[in-house]
């Protein structure tokens, strides 16, 4: 075979792949999670006629049957960042079209994209609904922590136009002033924060009482989505349940009257204390050192509590035990997850 045959041959098997290269499906994207109203879209850096999107949904045999008819889009939408892709600085080559995704049902399906007639581009995403095409009269506003950075405080609200749930209002991390443990009595201010545990259905719930900028008083790290976000004029219904009151005063501070007795948990018991044994939070082992028996837990804090039968070295430490213990030859490491690891005894 000649060399310009062969060079002839190979840009003749190139050339769909340059053009696969030179266009695009953004949206739905691979693996997407879609739901409401939104938008199609996607570049191609030349169109041959009208660019358009077909969707499909595989049958109980595992075919791909039409799920839509093709939906025609406008091309020619500014795509700067495609300029570089298609050379000659043209960057109008992107394509869009309004969608509904419900109407495709709860589920997976593929989008097609076709420049007159031929594709050029598919990707196979997930619709969920609520149950329906358009959901009216519905209304709910939920406050998501730690979005879109850790310890912030987001306020979704549904809207029925796009329905999707909207950004409303984000309350940023502050760094705010530790008071050390929530007690009774207790008033936290604006920027002011205090920590404590509770007892919620035998487990004990550890949480920072944050007041934000905008005198809400802010749950954290319960885990608890019934407890944990931002409240503007009273707390949830489950802490005043378990005897839990606090009082929003006119200056924006609130003041803690009262708190449950919160009595500790009994801790898993891993038996005798031993050399690379890993306590968690909530667990203990129990052992001797010197003749003196002791218990070594690990609290919902992620703090080594120590009690031993002559109150010698009793008390919770955060990163390391007390020298003393250290001397006897005991060394013990603090990990990431609030455990801790007998490396000696």
């Amino acid at each position: 075979m000649s060399f310009l045959l062969r060079l002839c041959l190979g840009l003749f098997l190139l050339a769909p792949s340059l053009a696969h290269a030179q266009s695009s499906l953004d949206i739905p994207s691979e693996g997407d999670k879609l739901s409401g109203i939104g938008l199609i879209s996607g570049w191609k850096c030349e169109a041959d006629g009208e660019i358009t999107i077909r969707f499909y949904t595989e049958d109980s045999d595992g075919n791909l049957m039409p799920a839509s008819d093709p939906i025609p889009t406008t091309y020619g939408a500014s795509r700067t960042d495609t300029s570089t892709a298609c050379g000659n600085d043209d960057g109008n080559n992107g394509f869009y079209a309004l969608w509904n995704w419900a109407i495709l049902g709860d589920g997976e399906h593929t989008a097609v994209a076709s420049d007159n007639g031929m594709e050029f581009s598919r990707n196979t995403f997930t619709v969920t609904t609520a149950g329906t095409e358009y959901l009216v009269g519905a209304s709910k506003e939920v406050t998501v922590t730690d979005f879109p950075n850790s310890g912030d405080a987001t306020i979704l609200e549904w809207n029925q136009s796009t329905q999707h749930f909207e950004m409303v209002m984000r309350t940023p991390a502050m760094p705010a002033t530790d008071l050390g443990t929530c007690v009774e009595e207790l008033t936290v201010g604006t920027e002011e924060m205090c920590s404590g545990s509770l007892t919620i259905a035998g487990s004990n719930i550890s949480y920072t009482f944050t007041v934000n900028a905008d005198g809400q008083a802010c749950i954290a790290g319960t885990g608890v989505p019934a407890i944990d976000g931002c409240h503007a004029a009273s707390l949830p219904d489950i802490l005043e349940d378990i005897g839990v009151s606090v009082t929003r005063n006119d200056d924006g501070s609130w003041t803690i009257n009262s708190l449950p007795s919160s009595g500790p948990v009994d801790p898993v018991d891993l038996g005798m204390c031993r050399v690379d044994l890993t306590v968690q939070p909530g667990e203990m082992c129990s052992g001797s050192l010197v003749g003196i028996a002791y218990t070594f837990t690990v609290n919902a804090e992620g703090e080594a509590c120590v009690d031993d039968a002559v109150d010698l070295f009793d008390g919770c430490y955060s990163t390391m035990l007390p020298a003393g213990v250290v001397d006897l030859g005991v060394d013990v490491t603090r990990n990431d997850d609030g455990s801790w690891t007998i490396n000696d005894l």
